[in-house]
């Protein structure tokens, strides 16, 4: 069970039986649930992770192995590069891709003179 992305990636890589949710841990939760799985539920995830999923799977009375398999590292960037980098110049699209990216993002933007770098932005975005 995964989202349709990796679903579309699994099936040509020989996984047969490949179940599609929304793409987010509350649909892929509903999903599990649905299933009604007879015995534990392998979660494969970061050691740097909401524990959303896993959270709701065990409120439902689903046994849940977490196995984390990669990790994320913060890095602290160099604040003073970033604000030269951008200087007053508008930044009209923000790809932000976790919350502990949008989370440094603000912390840069209100630690400098940026804000008005940002005020017209559009963010994407593929996390709450």
């Amino acid at each position: 069970m995964t989202g349709e992305a990796r679903a579309e990636a699994a099936r040509p890589a020989g996984f047969t039986h490949v179940i599609a949710a929304a793409g987010d841990a509350e649909s892929l939760g509903d999903l599990v649930i649905s299933d009604a799985p007879a015995g534990t539920v392998a979660y494969l995830c970061g050691k740097v992770r909401r524990p959303l999923l896993e959270n709701m799977l065990r409120r439902a009375g689903v046994p849940v192995l977490t196995l984390e398999t990669y990790d994320t590292l913060t890095l602290e960037p160099d604040i003073g590069t970033m604000s030269r980098r951008i200087g007053k110049r508008a930044v009209d699209c923000a790809l932000v891709y976790s919350a502990n990216a949008a989370a440094m993002l603000a912390k840069i933007v209100q630690a400098t003179d940026m804000q008005g770098s940002f005020e017209g932005t559009t963010f994407i975005c593929i996390s709450d």
